[in-house]
């Protein structure tokens, strides 16, 4: 490690030795070429951080000046541009006078102008045309995408990479270790392997996740928690209530209890007495209804008829006829005493069928629906994870252009991360051939290819 990256360091500035490397090369560039420096990185890898730490390693005789890219494609002048920036109230042709001067005494004027890949060319024929003119004119470019061979032929090109899992993982403490961040973020409930997957290495997507992380999700109330003291107080009180009407139901019952007989001759002295010959069959009758009542079943009585004589009073018959004497006459046999209580009828056609009123599903629901209907051998593109839904949303909403981007709840976290995903492919290398050519509007994100098994797997399910 280096002086300078030892007092970076110091002051809670996280620079690796690689990208040091080639802050010196840089540094040992301006005094010996005349060629155009172009610092390449993807989007969100620190470059505008890098040309920060060149400004506070630069060599105080160089005078360094930044050029806005929208300053460049204004109407304006682009030498009144070239001398705005240098803090020069004068015109573009005393600025030029300017320049001779610092020719002749032989020093530096480094023009740092970021994102130049958003220049035309008419810009950057005048940038070379300025530095070629003048040799104290040092120009410094960044850019995150491919400039061409025609402008990248004229440059000494300087490439810078995202952090590897290890440097991911101190950059993170670097950064939550500095103010601006709420104290209240557990870093140790980080997974480090999954922060470097899902942020590609980038310090911007680091730094956009870590602030995200910093606001602290609702919280989540555990069903194995204790319950609150009022809780616990209504509990005691409706658990006292529930015992009270059970033990006066309970006394009631004690109380009020008779054996079934007793009920049944309750009934029974209530029906309408009728005085016939049938008085026997009809009690009968009155008794099986009882029963019927009970069952709710139809009851049919038939009873022998009344008057049948039996063996005995047969034989005293056959003697008072031997004897002269008029034989007994039998009373009228009377028909059978049926009664029929009818079934009762439930008809249940009539019975309206209760209908649940339809809640409509939320975005992140239907999310996960089409997920589910995805099989499980196709693949995916997983680009970053978020801590908040509406943060997903948000990404997802700026970007209308990209087809089959959507977002998941993911188990991290409890269910407290959002991880964002991007198509569906039939097999490994069409899914490869779409992370190499990702729309723009997406950065030069290193997408994570998977399986809709493995998404499947990690789609939080409300318990």
């Amino acid at each position: 490690m280096s002086i300078k990256q030892q007092k970076n360091m110091e002051v809670g500035v996280f620079f690796v030795s690689e990208r040091q490397q080639r802050l010196d090369l840089i540094l040992h560039l301006i005094p010996n070429t005349r060629q155009a420096i172009l610092l390449r990185g993807p989007e969100q890898s620190g470059k505008s951080f890098f040309i920060r730490q060149f400004k506070a390693q630069a060599q105080p005789q160089w005078r360094i000046c930044s050029i806005n890219n929208n300053e460049l494609m204004g109407d304006e002048a682009f030498l009144q541009t070239f001398a705005n920036a240098l803090g020069d109230e004068g015109s573009g042709k005393n600025i030029l006078s300017r320049l001779e001067a610092w020719d002749k005494a032989n020093k530096k004027v480094i023009v740092c102008v970021e994102d130049a890949h958003l220049l035309d060319e008419v810009r950057f024929n005048f940038l070379f045309d300025l530095a070629e003119n003048y040799s104290c004119v040092q120009l410094l470019l960044t850019s995150s995408e491919n400039l061409g061979d025609a402008i990248e032929s004229q440059c000494q090109l300087v490439d810078i990479e995202p952090f590897t899992q290890k440097q991911t993982s101190e950059y993170a403490r670097t950064r939550h270790s500095e103010q601006g961040l709420a104290k209240s973020l557990d870093f140790s409930g980080i997974d480090e392997l999954v922060l470097f997957i899902e942020t590609g290495g980038l310090p911007g997507l680091i730094n956009n996740t870590l602030e995200q992380m910093s606001i602290a999700p609702p919280v989540r109330v555990s069903k194995n928690k204790f319950l609150s003291s009022a809780q616990l107080k209504w509990g005691l009180l409706g658990l006292f209530g529930v015992l009270s009407v059970w033990l006066v139901l309970s006394l009631y019952q004690q109380g009020d209890s008779a054996p079934v007989e007793s009920v049944k001759s309750e009934v029974l002295n209530h029906l309408p007495q009728k005085k016939s010959v049938a008085t026997e069959p009809v009690q009968a009758a009155k008794e099986s209804l009882v029963v019927a009542i009970k069952v709710k079943e139809p009851v049919k009585v038939h009873e022998e008829p009344v008057g049948v004589s039996t063996p005995k009073e047969e034989k005293q018959e056959r003697e008072a006829v031997k004897e002269g004497q008029e034989p007994h006459k039998l009373p009228k046999v009377e028909e059978p005493l049926i009664v029929e209580v009818p079934k009762k009828e439930v008809i249940v056609n009539q019975l309206k069928p209760v209908t649940k009123k339809q809640v409509p599903l939320t975005q992140v629901q239907k999310n996960h629906r089409w997920i589910a209907d995805r099989k499980g051998e196709y693949y995916t593109l997983q680009l970053l994870g978020v801590s908040t839904e509406q943060s997903a949303d948000k990404y997802i909403a700026a970007r209308p252009e990209v087809k089959k981007l959507l977002f998941f709840q993911n188990k991290r976290n409890s269910g407290a991360w959002y991880s964002v995903i991007h198509g569906e492919f039939s097999n490994l290398a069409e899914a490869e051939k779409r992370a190499k050519n990702l729309p723009k509007s997406l950065g030069h994100l290193k997408p994570w290819l998977r399986r809709f098994e493995a998404i499947k797997a990690d789609v939080f399910v409300e318990e």
